[in-house]
């Protein structure tokens, strides 16, 4: 399945320590998760990104972690 690989890749990143890639590969992963229902997993994954990536300069996966609690929130009714 996509969430399996996508978990094999966040791996292969810590594991190399690339760990602002595997901050935006957990945003992927939310995604997913958020997809399969799995809201609070998705906002765990989206706090961790979100603070491994405050400091960068990348503005569109910060854009796409803010989108993506919108939507789960949205979701969720809140």
């Amino acid at each position: 399945t996509a969430l399996r690989h996508i978990e094999h890749g966040r791996n292969a990143a810590n594991g190399f320590e690339l760990l602002l890639l595997a901050a935006v590969i957990r945003v992927h992963e939310a995604w997913l998760l958020f997809q399969d229902g799995r809201y609070k997993d998705a906002l765990t994954l989206l706090d961790e990104s979100e603070a491994a990536l405050r400091e960068t300069d990348d503005l569109v996966v910060q854009g796409n972690i803010q989108s993506t609690y919108g939507r789960i929130y949205g979701q969720q009714g809140r």
